[in-house]
């Protein structure tokens, strides 16, 4: 092979490599399929091209590689600009809020996390959701999209008292605590469910409360454990089994061998009340909570129970007066 031919074939690599082109897909499931720039006629130019380089001098041959190298640069700028300017798809379907509303405060708690949530037939099966940060003031405006429908609930909280040990805070990770702000549509006492409304509405108001320390007791350990978390449970099954309206309370103990609890109970019925203590002190302590077994040191125990063994049955919880329930752990 003539020496002359080495930079003909570089620029024929050159061409043929960024002569190809992505199509932007028609859809995301859609799949890319490159498509030739270069048609027949184009190839056979570039031959011919190609011969009468090679009769050319060296600097006819490097112009013609600078620029192919040029063009190639181009064409690599436009598509990494096609990808970037690539349309995002809309997150939701509908055009604007159909639901809105005002939260009434007991006091400002500005900065603090709010949560509405509407849901059908009854709490936890929920729809659709507000979520945000409270303005100054007591008033805090929401709004949110409802499929247009009847007979809907809701139910606002308010994060009063900040995150619990676990950085947990109620509505998006549970239950109101003691002190936080809970409330329904046109319900001034909790827990009587407030009515229900039709999607779309407007002018919801919500008058908020302050959630009780309506569940009290003692829990006695097998030894101090100073500085361990501990997690109390209430919940319509035995620890493991999950579901059942659960509401898990976190805190540090201290150096006593026993703990007072203060809780909220939101909704009356019949739980399974139960501590336990993340003795190992793995910072696995939520999964252990949803473990059917216990590891080996930590402690468990159920009221009415008897060590870590739970009782035949839960027992009647009211949301008042409020109810003294006190009990001891056991370790496996």
């Amino acid at each position: 092979m003539k020496k002359g031919l080495i930079p003909v074939l570089v620029i024929a690599v050159i061409i043929m490599m960024f002569g190809c082109k992505k199509n932007s897909p028609a859809s995301p499931a859609s799949t890319d399929t490159p498509t030739a720039n270069m048609t027949a006629t184009e190839l056979i130019v570039m031959t011919q091209t190609a011969v009468s380089l090679q009769t050319a001098g060296p600097s006819a041959q490097a112009t013609a590689t600078e620029q192919a190298q040029q063009t190639a640069t181009q064409q690599a700028q436009q598509t990494a600009n096609a990808i970037v300017t690539e349309t995002p798809q809309p997150a939701s379907t509908h055009t604007a809020d159909n639901v809105s509303g005002t939260l009434t405060l007991p006091a400002s708690q500005q900065g603090q996390y709010y949560w509405v949530a509407v849901y059908t037939g009854q709490m936890g099966n929920w729809v659709s959701k507000d979520t945000g940060i409270c303005p100054a003031g007591t008033s805090v405006p929401f709004s949110m999209y409802v499929n247009p429908g009847t007979n809907y609930g809701i139910v606002a909280l308010v994060n009063a008292t900040g995150p619990d040990v676990l950085g947990n805070i109620c509505g998006s990770n549970g239950w109101p605590r003691p002190g936080d702000y809970m409330g329904e549509n046109g319900s001034a006492v909790w827990p009587n469910p407030g009515p229900v409304f039709n999607s779309p509405a407007s002018g919801i108001s919500i008058q908020m409360g302050v959630a009780p320390a309506n569940l009290q007791g003692t829990i006695t350990l097998p030894y101090a454990q100073p500085g361990k978390i501990i997690a109390i449970e209430i919940s319509g099954t035995t620890k493991g089994n999950g579901g059942g309206s659960n509401n898990t309370f976190y805190d540090v103990l201290g150096s006593s061998t026993t703990y007072n609890y203060s809780t909220c109970v939101v909704i009356p019925g019949t739980y399974y009340l139960y501590g336990f203590v993340d003795v190992n002190n793995n910072s696995q302590i939520v999964n252990d909570m949803n473990n059917l077994s216990t590891p080996a040191g930590d402690y468990l125990g159920y009221y009415g129970g008897s060590g870590v063994n739970p009782p035949a049955a839960g027992t009647s919880i009211n949301y008042s007066p409020t109810t003294y329930m006190n009990f001891s752990l056991g370790t496996e």
